[in-house]
């Protein structure tokens, strides 16, 4: 169980429509509690010594480079996004601990007519000091949500399934308009989306990042009003095991 405060702000050049550079300042408080479930020890009992357990602070810093020629920012359908980023915590600076991290993240979208658009996604986060970084800066796999510099979905497993300090993902899926209606004054449709989600997690910095990749299939039914809101329900399939995920916005 744990409590988490924090706030992200920006500032950005625009050097084009398309092209932006931006600085990212994130501070964060995380307290991890003792609280157990029923039958199982306390995180504190079964690894005293992880680095992240009680109360910490960080103040992260980050520098951002993004190109992007989506259509929507919310719905898109064609275009794509490249984002590349470098940044770090010190205690040097208030934190209360210290790490580095960089990495790169691509989204692209096809559209296949008016009613289907093919979306991909890939995403790699490597840290190359991390022997002070607490157990939740990790780089983490898992859940239905892709965060930038953060997190990456992988929707046969829960949020957070594997953590370490490099993570590579992957995924693509079918998004397919299979019914609309106007209602209220809005556009609403309903979609379809079969995916696949892939990636893994590993601590040596000179590892292939594409063997030995978690693969996840499934299906997602999204209900969209355009242009602005995205409601889905998507279902995974990890070691044969289903984990079923519902939420605001796409996973990409």
């Amino acid at each position: 169980m744990d409590n988490q405060a924090l706030v992200a702000a920006s500032i950005g050049r625009n050097f084009t429509p398309w092209l932006q550079l931006a600085y990212v300042v994130r501070p964060r408080y995380v307290e991890v509690l003792p609280a157990v479930l029923r039958g199982l020890p306390s995180i504190a009992t079964l690894f005293p010594a992880l680095k992240g357990i009680g109360s910490e602070h960080e103040l992260q810093h980050s520098a951002m480079l993004t190109y992007d020629t989506r259509d929507s920012l919310v719905i898109p359908h064609s275009g794509a996004r490249y984002i590349i980023y470098d940044g770090f915590v010190s205690r040097a600076l208030g934190s209360s601990g210290s790490y580095s991290f960089f990495g790169a993240e691509a989204r692209h979208y096809w559209a296949f007519g008016p009613d289907v658009t093919l979306a991909w996604h890939a995403a790699a986060r490597y840290m190359p000091s991390a022997g002070n970084a607490p157990f939740w800066a990790l780089s983490s796999l898992g859940g239905d949500r892709s965060v930038t510099a953060e997190r990456e979905p992988l929707r046969g497993y829960g949020a957070d399934r594997f953590i370490d300090r490099n993570m590579f993902a992957t995924g693509i899926e079918l998004r397919t308009r299979v019914a609309s209606l106007n209602a209220f004054g809005t556009h609403v449709s309903l979609e379809v989306a079969p995916f696949v989600d892939a990636g893994k997690v590993f601590a040596d910095l000179g590892a292939s990042p594409f063997s030995k990749l978690h693969a996840t299939p499934g299906f997602g039914v999204r209900g969209v009003a355009s242009p602005f809101v995205v409601g889905y329900v998507d279902i995974g399939f990890g070691r044969g095991k289903a984990a079923v995920f519902s939420g605001i916005n796409y996973p990409f």
